[in-house]
């Protein structure tokens, strides 16, 4: 029986998927795990693996088209297999004459792919979006590609589909249109802010130990051509721990009396891309060592700035690292509907009074754990942040 391929969520909070592009044409053989299009959401667009061995039989929804998720998308599987007698292309997101926006949407996407120019996808996904005639958009890339900024500084001055004016038209200043993942972002920070009672807890971690670690496997790293590992990376296995004596906070609030209590534990890292805001997912850290977080990380950071996300895992749990900004402290707004966020801060030199009651001038980093007071209290917070800081402070747990 032939095997569906579906349009992939890609994301809490995600309704609407578009094509962007097949790899494969029908009739072409395809491997299990083999990237077979590449579709895009409103936070990024995202690499769909084939499900099966096979054959590509059937392309049910075409390059540009906009559908729900979960909608099939094409069929796998064995040569001349029949499929499903309605698998046919798919003829708008939702039952119904099209939508203006759709047709917007529609005409722009046609000039934007009928356009031959070099252009990057980041400015070609904005020209879509925002219905810019790309032919008239001048590249200051490499040999004369189109980027983004380009499009943008086309938006700030130049009418869109022949409307009169400009965008932007103020006295002292000039309005830029926010990008959709943006959008999406302050959408979800104003629900947070607004719907979700925080608090937080903070401590100091004394890092001394954990940048030593960290040389120390990155040397050996360097010796096996393995994936050096970041403090980023060493957080994320730290925080195996904190859920370890407080699972409670691998939750989700469902509504006014019950919890979901998550048996995957996915971790997210904030990665910042361009203007915009991402959150690449590593599943299963807790199956993960160090090392595999480290790859993981790397790989799916890497995609993230391609403005690519492979992994369609749902976070359980945010990290945010300012530590590169020089940053003493800072909190982080929850990301819904996860229950907790843990906010990073840089590795400073400061006066710490150690045991025998000697000071020394130790590598000190900040931590500030911000929670769904619905779904957790001060304690479950504090075991959890208490046990991430035991976990950095004595790296050597890092690697059981």
């Amino acid at each position: 029986m032939a095997v569906k391929v579906i349009m992939p969520q890609g994301g809490q909070d995600i309704e609407l998927g578009r094509v962007v592009r097949w790899l494969k044409s029908e009739g072409d053989p395809v491997s299990e795990g083999e990237i077979i299009c590449e579709v895009e959401t409103e936070k990024a667009i995202f690499e769909v693996e084939a499900p099966d061995d096979g054959q590509l039989l059937k392309i049910v929804a075409s390059e540009g088209q906009e559908i729900p998720i979960f909608a099939v998308i094409g069929y796998i599987g064995a040569p001349g297999e029949s499929v499903p007698s309605d698998a046919q292309s798919v003829p708008h997101a939702v039952d119904g004459p099209p939508s203006s926006e759709q047709e917007r949407v529609k005409k722009t996407m046609s000039s934007a792919q009928e356009y031959s120019a070099p252009i990057s996808p980041r400015a070609r996904r904005l020209a879509d979006e925002m219905g810019v005639p790309l032919d008239k958009v001048s590249g200051t890339g490499p040999g004369s590609r189109v980027v983004e900024k380009d499009v943008r500084s086309y938006l700030a001055t130049g009418s869109i589909d022949g409307s009169a004016g400009t965008i932007g038209e103020i006295s002292n200043g000039h309005v830029v249109p926010m990008s959709k993942i943006r959008i999406v972002t302050a959408r979800r920070m104003q629900q947070s802010n607004q719907t979700i009672p925080h608090f937080y807890v903070s401590l100091d971690v004394d890092m001394t130990k954990a940048l030593q670690f960290k040389a120390e496997s990155n040397e050996k790293s360097r010796q096996n051509k393995m994936e050096p590992v970041t403090i980023t990376d060493m957080i994320v296995r730290a925080t195996v721990f904190g859920f370890r004596v407080s699972p409670e906070l691998n939750c989700s609030v469902k509504d006014a009396e019950h919890l979901i209590l998550w048996d995957d534990l996915n971790v997210g890292i904030a990665v910042a891309v361009g203007d915009d805001l991402l959150v690449p997912v590593i599943p299963a850290v807790d199956r993960l060592t160090l090392d595999e977080i480290a790859f993981e990380r790397a790989r799916l950071v890497a995609k993230a700035q391609q403005g690519k996300l492979s992994s369609l895992a749902n976070s359980r749990f945010t990290i945010s690292n300012l530590g590169m900004f020089n940053i003493g402290q800072f909190i982080a707004v929850i990301n819904p509907p996860e229950t907790a966020i843990l906010a990073v801060s840089s590795i400073q030199k400061k006066p710490a009074a150690m045991e025998d009651g000697q000071i020394e001038v130790r590598d000190i980093c900040s931590l500030s754990l911000s929670v769904d007071h619905r779904a957790a209290d001060g304690v479950i917070a504090s075991r959890f942040i208490n046990a991430v800081r035991s976990a950095l402070e004595d790296p050597e747990q890092l690697e059981d």
